[in-house]
């Protein structure tokens, strides 16, 4: 006890005992001395005195206060040993040690440490040097993660006294496992509070292997396909990045390693069906964590082959069907005949891939097109669709992709195309010569520059709000006075053609190569085009020398080619200059047009008129090659030289998102997109071959053969879509797993979980697991540790164990999260900032903040005043006594005894 003090609430009626004793003793010593010297007459006055002391504190309120220690204080010291922590060990030792020493004798501590599981590392004690000595020589958890939820909840579970129970957590907040801001609620609903205290961690140097992306459309035997693996690095240098497939060295490439995530591709054939293990390993000089430098992953490759054709007329499939021979399962249907055609999802199931052959939304069962759509979407089926014609009173007209019958339909929303008018949108760069030639003056006394100012805002005006114009000026050096701009922002292109002054030399090359430059990276616009206006006197020549400087005619030619840049030219002469190379540059090289012009109302004009693009038919039967627009599986095997011609197009307008491995002139032939889980493509062409047909041609040469087959494949689902009795989910958490499991159980069946994949020590483990009722039959929690490919088959068994159906699913693990030297440090002292504030504690840096919010001493006090009554009343009734009788004391008793009296 200590701080023992009295006080009294009414302190003034103290006063009370100046007369109450005065009227005690005056009395008294007003006595003879032979009466008031008597043990009765001293004993009442004593005892009257004492109930007047007792009578008077008790009116004025007294009260006795004290502390006591304060030993029902508890911390809980909970220290991450990680592996994320492990450069910050001794920083970590020594705030531990420095806390206990704060907390001394004075208060209960215990110490846990923790990563994935966690040690009770040294019970509750007041022995500061006796707990630190335990902590050091204490086993070590898991470090190989951070499990910081289960290690409160662990924690939480030793407290005696919870409502004056801390847990000080000590921790880099690197988390992997759990969700501590979830479970910090129940950690505190008994009172125990949080503090935290954050290590941030480092590493050395680093690389790791942190993902692979496979290709979103079906893989054959066979067929070349890229891999796209992608890592990440603390420092540039050299390393080697290997691929195995089934434990099998595949694949090795060299990589230069860059600060940052970068991807490297990988080529590789699969020569066998079904499951593939593939893993990734790279290694590199620099490189000092070994843990995240492998990546596994899996491709299954299934037998996709049935296939189902909806036909619009009788044989029209028929020349296709052929050429799939005896590699697909092939079933023909027309759509007309609703009892041939699918009429729920689980029907249209059965089939891998359904091929559209020149059917019209207007040809589709009622209904279908949901099925059709649900099947795609949802379910990943592959959706083919095929143009062709028909004929209403004696005309030709489009049937497949016909724009009034498409528009608005949920079938147009599953195409990568959209069957609509539609007019491509341009993007221009006009090239102004502002050399000194420039100067000179026309007919009309307008200078020529500003006759190409006028013209280069008679082709602004001529453009819509979809396209894109960028102006550029030409002397001795080019200028990009305003970059490719949307046509909405007029008023600044128009500024930009204003400000352009007067040069000296006139040098086409540079202004060719840069604009070529900026049209080509304008990815979303298909057609480009540049016009020169000049006075048509050029410095530099056509062509350029063996050995030297490309000429500005080399440059059109390159980005024609390469881009299909078009390019025109305007010059400005009076008929005497000489314009052949310029003519011969714009018409053969750049396929554009040649002005030659002198009038100053005539040269807005002609400019104007050159931007003409026409509209995109609904149909086009004009011949024509199709080219490689994007290179995808579709192209794999084919030549553009070998490209076989088709009679002609239906005209329509790609989506954003969509591939176009085949295209004509601002239009694509062959389009595809992922649509949901399943891919759609797409064919702007007939198929049915034989005379009148546009595909005669196509059908009957090897490479058209090939983009067929290639086209089939790369539609086909990834996984099997066959409508199944049972269905599952898995949530991955670093090592956690939890699934759900869908299916419908009769009574008294049940579900078995087998999980089989690698052990430890290279041994293969398994593990069954039966979900009961608290997991609602249906529900299950696995750990995976061990780096590898583990297989998750799931069985429905009836009561008797016989099994009633099967699902196989995998899944891979690479390495732990506690290995992620880029994790994000922010993120992770946020977490510990956070929890401190669920937790209703605080984020503390120095070990006095851990016990500032503690009573080290308990203050109470007591009130005496019922005890002091009861013994007042006491005292008084024996006053009374003694004044009444005559009494002995004990020893006079003893002595009378002895006497004999």
């Amino acid at each position: 006890m200590s701080d023992f003090s009295i006080s009294f609430s009414n302190p003034w009626l103290l006063l009370l005992l100046i007369p109450a004793l005065f009227c005690t003793l005056f009395p008294y010593f007003r006595m003879a001395k032979r009466y008031r010297r008597t043990r009765n007459r001293i004993t009442s006055m004593v005892l009257h005195m004492v109930v007047t002391v007792l009578a008077v504190t008790v009116l004025a309120g007294i009260s006795f206060n004290y502390s006591l220690p304060n030993k029902t204080n508890e911390v809980i010291l909970l220290v991450d040993m990680s592996y994320s922590g492990q450069e910050r060990e001794a920083d970590r030792d020594r705030f531990v040690k420095d806390v206990l020493d704060e907390g001394g004798s004075m208060f209960n501590m215990g110490i846990v440490t923790f990563g994935y599981d966690q040690v009770y590392a040294a019970q509750f004690s007041n022995d500061p040097e006796g707990l630190y000595q335990q902590y050091l020589n204490a086993k070590r958890p898991d470090d190989t993660a951070t499990d910081i939820a289960s290690a409160l909840t662990y924690a939480k579970g030793l407290f005696t006294n919870p409502a004056q129970g801390k847990i000080v957590l000590i921790s880099d907040g690197l988390e992997t496992d759990g969700d501590a801001l979830n479970s910090i609620k129940n950690i505190t609903a008994e009172g125990v509070r949080v503090d935290t205290a954050c290590l941030s961690s480092a590493h050395d140097d680093d690389v790791q292997l942190i993902g692979v992306t496979a290709p979103d459309y079906n893989i054959a035997v066979g067929d070349q396909f890229t891999l796209e693996l992608t890592l990440q690095s603390s420092y540039a240098g050299s390393a080697v990045v290997t691929l195995y497939d089934g434990g099998v060295e595949s694949t090795t490439k060299e990589v230069e390693l860059t600060v940052g995530k970068q991807n490297v591709e990988l080529v590789h054939v699969f020569d066998t069906q079904g499951l593939h293990e593939l893993s990734f390993a790279i290694t590199s000089n620099g490189d000092n964590l070994a843990q995240n430098n492998r990546f596994y992953s899996y491709i299954y490759l299934q037998v996709f082959d049935k296939i189902l054709v909806l036909e619009s007329a009788t044989d029209e499939s028929s020349r296709l069907v052929e050429l799939l021979g005896d590699e697909y399962t092939v079933t023909v249907a027309d759509v007309h005949d609703a009892a041939q055609v699918p009429t729920t999802l689980d029907e249209l199931r059965e089939y891998d891939q359904v091929i559209m052959m020149n059917v019209a939304n207007a040809d589709l069962p009622d209904g279908f097109d949901e099925v059709l759509y649900s099947y795609v979407y949802d379910v990943g089926g592959g959706l083919f669709t095929v143009g062709g014609n028909k004929e209403v009173d004696g005309e030709i007209v489009p049937n497949a992709y016909n724009r009034t019958d498409m528009y608005g339909t949920l079938y147009q929303q599953m195409l990568p195309v959209q069957a609509i008018n539609y007019t491509p949108p341009v993007a221009l760069m006009i090239i102004i010569d502002c050399s000194g030639s420039m100067e000179e003056t026309s007919n009309t006394g307008k200078n020529k520059l500003d006759l190409a100012k006028d013209g280069a805002k008679a082709c602004l005006n001529a453009l819509s709000d979809r396209d894109y114009c960028g102006i550029m000026s030409l002397s001795a050096n080019a200028v990009e006075r305003i970059q490719l701009t949307p046509v909405p922002q007029r008023s600044k292109i128009v500024a930009a053609i204003d400000d352009i002054e007067f040069g000296d030399a006139t040098i086409f090359a540079s202004a060719v190569e840069t604009a070529g430059q900026a049209l080509k990276a304008l990815s979303n616009v298909e057609k480009k085009h540049m016009i020169i206006v000049s006075d048509g006197q050029p410095n530099d020549p056509l062509y350029g020398q063996a050995g030297g400087d490309p000429g500005y005619g080399d440059f059109i030619k390159y980005y024609y080619d390469t881009a299909g840049i078009t390019c025109s030219i305007v010059a400005i002469t009076d008929g005497k200059t000489m314009t052949g190379d310029m003519e011969v540059a714009a018409k053969e090289l750049g396929h554009g047009n040649f002005y030659d012009v002198w009038d100053a109302d005539t040269l807005p004009r002609i400019m104007r008129e050159d931007l003409n693009v026409s509209e995109v038919m609904e149909y086009d039967p004009t011949p024509f090659t199709p080219t490689i627009g994007s290179h995808t599986a579709v192209t794999s095997g084919v030549k553009e030289e070998d490209m076989p011609k088709l009679g002609g197009y239906y005209g329509t307008r790609l989506k954003d998102g969509a591939d176009v491995p085949l295209k004509g002139e601002f239009v694509p032939v062959y389009a595809q997109w992922k649509f949901g889980e399943g891919m759609v493509g797409s064919f702007m062409c007939d198929l049915k071959g034989g005379v009148g047909s546009w595909s005669e041609e196509f059908l009957i040469s090897e490479t058209g053969q090939r983009i067929l087959h290639n086209i089939i494949n790369g539609l086909f689902p990834t996984t099997d879509i066959r409508a199944k009795d049972i269905d599952a989910e898995l949530i991955e958490d670093n090592y956690g797993n939890k699934m759900s499991i869908f299916t419908e159980l009769e009574e008294e069946e049940k579900i078995e979980i087998t999980i089989s994949g690698p052990g430890e020590d290279g041994q293969h483990s398994e593990q069954v697991i039966t979900p009961g009722k608290e997991e609602g039959f249906t529900r299950a929690s696995f750990t995976a540790k061990v780096p590898g490919l583990y297989t998750i088959t799931i069985r429905k068994l009836t009561a008797d164990g016989e099994q009633k159906s099967e699902y196989v699913m995998y899944k891979t693990f690479s390495w732990s999260e506690e290995y992620d030297v880029f994790a994000d440090a922010e993120a992770a002292r946020e977490l510990l900032a956070g929890l401190a504030q669920a937790g209703g504690g605080n984020a503390v840096e120095d070990a006095w903040d851990v016990f500032r919010d503690y009573e080290r001493t308990l203050h109470f006090t007591y009130d005496p005043r019922l005890p002091f009554m009861i013994a007042a009343i006491a005292l008084f009734v024996l006053d009374v006594a003694v004044r009444k009788f005559k009494f002995k004391w004990l020893h006079e008793l003893i002595r009378d005894r002895k006497n004999g009296k």
